[in-house]
């Protein structure tokens, strides 16, 4: 005899469902909770945006001064010597571990030399342009740090203050105060940030030959007309407040060609640096020529501009590939591309070459105590 089966009430099923749901929401409030990192920039209105202080990531830190890596005491202490590097994230350290940053590894190769006498700051802030490094340094940095010498470390990014990463932060800090409360709820705050990453992919570069010589020209414009007076700017603040401060040239993937297509493995792995921002639709060698051309606009502002001002200018971009000229042309080859994150970014081991021939620089030019 078949059991009959109870006919539950359709108001009890709504119940249970809703029950179900709340459930799962709450489970997934926990791990937003658990796994939610604080950010990581906030909006200024001197610099457009800067780090956070105390902030703490899965493997980089902001100390309390809202510089990144260890604390440090900001009243210098008597008989040392304060190098501030200042850039965008090729300074900061993009996807790097603190330890992993060219200031870090300039800083121990210096030390070498001269024990704890010297030190050198990371205040690179990813996706700062120059003019946001003057900001920073007149209004901030110069006399809070009273460094001895300043490393600006810049160009790829847009110079511009109000550059279109600030005014993103600008808006999300003038929406804040109406989305409070939602912004108490961490799954809330996950899907922001995944939208927010989404938008920012659909930015990626993704159009033909043609499509990138119109945006790098006119990307080119705004760093040619752009640059030169900042870096002017600069060196009047460094007269006037009595601290040297001296730039270097990036160095960047383009300055050596993709592998010949007789290097298939070789060929691959330059390809892969370029097509990590870029589409995949495009040749390689058209995709260098791309690369090239930015890498070109991005350093010819600051070259010519520290020339006829006659600053110094500490040649990274040179002697970088000038270190492996005695290899043989795929050894060459192989070792450029292992220093490479992407097209701009290093590995640590590109920014332990940059500190090698920074400590190299600073001491032909007499920079050093």
């Amino acid at each position: 005899m078949k059991k009959e089966r109870k006919n539950i009430p359709r108001s009890r099923k709504i119940l249970y469902a809703v029950l179900i749901n709340v459930f799962i929401l709450l489970l997934f409030e926990g791990y937003c909770r658990l796994t939610q990192s604080e950010d990581k920039y906030a909006y200024s209105e001197i610099v457009g945006f800067e780090l956070v202080p105390g902030y703490e990531g899965r493997r980089e830190t902001v100390n309390a001064l809202g510089l990144r890596g260890r604390e440090i005491e900001a009243k210098k202490a008597p008989g040392l010597f304060r190098i501030l590097a200042m850039g965008g994230s090729t300074t900061f350290g993009h996807k790097l571990a603190d330890d992993e940053t060219w200031p870090v590894y300039l800083e121990e190769k210096l030390r070498a030399r001269f024990g704890k006498k010297v030190e050198v700051l990371n205040g690179g802030v990813s996706g700062w342009g120059m003019e946001q490094i003057l900001l920073s340094l007149r209004h901030r940095r110069l006399e809070e740090l009273d460094p001895d010498l300043v490393l600006v470390y810049s160009g790829w990014n847009d110079p511009r203050k109000d550059n279109g990463l600030v005014k993103q932060y600008e808006a999300r800090a003038r929406s804040s105060p109406k989305k409070k409360f939602w912004h108490h709820i961490a799954f809330v705050k996950y899907i922001d940030k995944k939208i927010s990453k989404l938008t920012a992919d659909r930015d990626t570069f993704q159009g033909d030959g043609d499509a990138w010589m119109e945006r790098n020209r006119k990307f080119c414009d705004i760093r040619l007309s752009g640059i030169p007076p900042v870096v002017e700017r600069l060196a009047a603040l460094g007269r006037e407040r009595d601290v040297p401060i001296v730039f270097v040239s990036l160095a960047g993937l383009a300055q050596i060609p993709p592998p010949e297509k007789s290097k298939p493995e070789l060929r691959e792995k330059y390809r892969a640096l370029l097509t990590r921002t870029w589409t995949e639709t495009m040749e390689t060698d058209d995709l260098y020529t791309m690369a090239r051309d930015e890498y070109v606009s991005a350093t010819r502002p600051t070259r010519e501009s520290t020339d006829r001002n006659g600053l110094i200018l500490l040649d990274v971009a040179d002697l970088l590939p000038a270190r492996f000229d005695k290899l043989d042309r795929d050894s060459r080859e192989a070792r450029w591309i292992e220093l490479f994150r992407d097209r701009a970014h290093f590995e640590p081991p590109g920014n332990e070459a940059i500190a090698d021939v920074l400590a190299q620089l600073l001491a032909e030019k007499d920079l050093l105590p």
